[in-house]
């Protein structure tokens, strides 16, 4: 949503247009910064709320904390799924 935000014209072609309707198209174009907002808003809810406490947990050192919640804010919950991963290679 963002991208479409600073170049509309990524979602005004011939593929998307064959599964959007041009009404969809438009709603998109017209709310992407909302839809930006509202996921980043999201992300660092689930940053806070499910991430935070892991990384305490494990104490991850401060110069990686900030690449998690980084991440996290990008990502959403692939990165909470990669870190768990990581704490699995590491303890097991």
């Amino acid at each position: 949503p963002l991208l479409s935000y600073f170049i509309p014209s990524i979602l005004q072609n011939q593929y998307v247009s064959t599964y959007l309707s041009k009404s969809k198209i438009d709603w998109l174009l017209q709310n992407s910064l909302n839809i930006t907002y509202l996921t980043l808003f999201l992300h660092s809810l689930e940053c806070i709320f499910v991430f935070r406490p892991k990384l305490n947990y494990y104490r991850v050192p401060t110069d990686y904390l900030l690449e998690w919640y980084i991440a996290g804010l990008v990502e959403g919950y692939p990165a909470i799924k990669r870190f768990k991963k990581l704490i699995a290679e590491k303890t097991h």
